[in-house]
């Protein structure tokens, strides 16, 4: 959140956007893909199990007679399956009656020979067994052995059908919120300019333009409002300050005019003031000033 905060809005509602296809479709692909492979694995385990009861039905004679080559025969035909790696006949004592192998390592795996059946998946391995009946008797026990090999490349294939997906609408998602993103980061650029311009110019009758009535569009109006009060305001403001300029003028004017008549008296006087002196000073007669 950190990184986006001084980012445009623009490339936020993009990173939003690809952020929250990219999360949904990751959930819903791994739903599906988890859905698949729970299902997958118990149609595994179902046909593993099938086929043990095959090959368990097909041994029966085999095993009532002690036949180890018919028995081995039986399991032969596992050759067709190539998920199947090993797989064993054990009689009703638990020993060993016959057993196939794709190769001498595969399937190597360590069984708890038990007369019942049952499916269980190991770490490599899944693993059926199936008795043999004979006259509501169990005669033997067969168990097959499978490699994961199919459910390891489901998976993959999933996984790569996921991936190309996930890049498809993530790219369908980028170019969708890059025409579409203008809807919202349109007016919101457009606003940031218009208040960017009023700040750096002064000039109040600047206006946003309203492109809708959203609430983008309300906004607008309350800017535009606003910005027409404080041009009101401001156009009073020059009003009262050419009012105020023109009284300072006139008034500095008045007090020229008075300083101006009252040195002209001043000068008056003391020209009269000098001239009384003067004939004071050089008469030579007694002058006497009275009252009234």
């Amino acid at each position: 959140m950190h990184l986006l905060r001084d980012t445009s809005i623009s490339r936020k509602l993009k990173v939003v956007i690809l952020t929250t296809t990219s999360i949904a479709l990751l959930l819903a692909s791994a739903a599906f893909v988890g859905y698949d492979r729970i299902v997958f694995r118990q149609s595994m385990a179902s046909d593993l199990s099938t086929l043990a009861k095959v090959i368990g039905t097909n041994s029966t004679a085999a095993l009532t007679f002690n036949d180890h080559e018919s028995a081995k025969d039986v399991l032969s035909a596992l050759t067709a399956k190539p998920n199947i790696v090993r797989a064993r006949i054990y009689q009703s004592d638990s020993d060993l009656f016959a057993e196939y192998a794709r190769d001498s390592e595969s399937g190597d795996v360590a069984l708890s020979v038990q007369q019942r059946s049952q499916v269980y998946f190991t770490d490599e391995y899944l693993v059926a067994s199936e008795t043999i009946g004979l006259d509501g008797e169990t005669i033997g026990t067969v168990y097959l052995i499978s490699n994961l090999d199919t459910l390891r490349s489901r998976l993959n294939r999933h996984v790569g059908v996921v991936a190309a997906v996930l890049f498809g609408s993530l790219l369908v998602a980028f170019l969708l919120s890059s025409k579409l993103q203008s809807l919202i980061s349109g007016p919101i650029s457009h606003l940031a300019k218009t208040a960017r311009a009023v700040s750096v110019d002064k000039d109040y009758s600047i206006r946003a333009v309203k492109r809708g009535r959203d609430e983008m569009g309300m906004l607008i109006d309350g800017f535009n409002e606003m910005l027409g009060q404080i041009q009101e305001r401001d156009a009073e403001l020059q009003r009262a300050r050419d009012e105020l300029e023109q009284r300072v003028e006139e008034r500095t004017k008045e007090l020229k005019d008075e300083i101006a008549e009252r040195k002209r008296i001043e000068d008056v006087l003391r020209h009269s003031e000098e001239h009384f002196r003067s004939l004071i000073e050089n008469a030579s007669d007694v002058i006497t000033v009275l009252d009234l």
